[in-house]
């Protein structure tokens, strides 16, 4: 960890690509001990793209892998700008584009539709599901006041007494009917002015209306 910091705080370490191994290696340990440093994954992009000699394929799918278990930060925009187009389609690389694709469109279902057919991509990386899992509640937290079990089960991949249990831990209310109360509209209007600031950029109905196309299609 020293040596990570080294880098770090040294401007010409950053550079050089001697201690592309030495990055790699910390990109492996964030992907097992689900710890996250944005800042030094950056840098072994942008050492990738000076020396491409250096670039390793694997862990640059580790680092988008990591980086879109941060959102609803913009990390994976960054990351994705930093890879040359001419590995844009490496078979991992793509895979993990289109991942990006669902959730960017908050398409949920397709997403876990997807991933249950590319789950080796995701070998290695703890707290992948559960992170992304994460953002979708936190995008249902900020689209809606309520919405029907079934819609909520296909969003989040969830069914039976697991979701019943996720919904009793969000403090969620089911309602006869079938309906899950995810907010009042008191807590509705706050959390849509307070929370998840990184969604400014799309109104409250465009993602709504991309959540209806995605379960009726």
């Amino acid at each position: 960890m020293e040596e990570i910091k080294d880098i770090l705080s040294n401007s010409k370490e950053k550079s050089n690509p001697g201690k592309s191994e030495v990055l790699q290696q910390f990109v492996l340990t964030q992907s097992k001990e689900n710890t996250y440093c944005k800042e030094a994954n950056i840098i072994l992009l942008k050492m990738y793209t000076l020396f491409p000699e250096c670039h390793h394929n694997l862990t640059v799918c580790l680092i988008l892998l990591k980086a879109l278990a941060a959102l609803p930060e913009t990390d994976f925009v960054l990351c994705k700008s930093l890879i040359p187009h001419n590995k844009h389609n490496d078979s991992g690389i793509a895979r993990i584009f289109k991942m990006h694709q669902f959730l960017e469109r908050c398409q949920f279902n397709e997403f876990w539709l997807y991933l249950k057919e590319n789950e080796d991509i995701i070998k290695g990386v703890t707290g992948f599901k559960e992170s992304i899992l994460t953002y979708i509640k936190g995008v249902i937290k900020l689209t809606y006041k309520s919405l029907h079990r079934d819609m909520l089960s296909k969003l989040l991949y969830t069914k039976g007494k697991e979701l019943d249990q996720l919904i009793a831990k969000e403090g969620w209310k089911l309602k006869e009917n079938g309906t899950v109360e995810v907010r009042s509209s008191a807590d509705f209007a706050a959390i849509a002015s307070k929370q998840y600031s990184s969604f400014k950029e799309f109104s409250v109905q465009s993602i709504s209306n991309s959540l209806y196309l995605d379960m009726n299609q």
